[in-house]
């Protein structure tokens, strides 16, 4: 093969890395986000970060890329909690969530009306 052949698959095979890439960060977004509207809690900064990227087999037992994405919730008040959405391949293959308490409104600084 060519020089110019191998640099030509090499070109299609990243751009379909990255596609793919950007169809797991998607999917990992929409999961996240229902399952905060679900739980009734607040998606933070409507984002997930990719934490963690591997090969692993898939439920049918063919490898696949898994990519773990990290995001942040809350139920009210100021503390912030983390959950996790793994996709393998174009399948999400679970989504976890820290325990939370509904935390009670924050108080108004002293002096403020109330």
């Amino acid at each position: 093969m060519t020089a110019g052949l191998w640099l030509l698959l090499l070109l299609a095979a990243a751009g379909a890395f990255w596609y793919r890439g950007l169809e797991a960060l998607e999917r990992a977004r929409n999961t996240a986000r229902g399952a905060c509207r679900r739980a009734g809690v607040q998606f933070l900064d409507e984002s997930v970060v990719r934490e963690r990227l591997w090969v692993q087999r898939d439920h049918r037992g063919r490898m696949v890329l898994a990519r773990r994405y990290r995001f942040e919730f809350a139920s009210r008040g100021d503390h912030r909690y983390r959950g996790t959405v793994t996709v393998h391949g174009r399948r999400v293959a679970g989504l976890d969530m820290e325990p939370w308490a509904d935390e009670p409104p924050a108080a108004p600084p002293k002096g403020e009306a109330q």
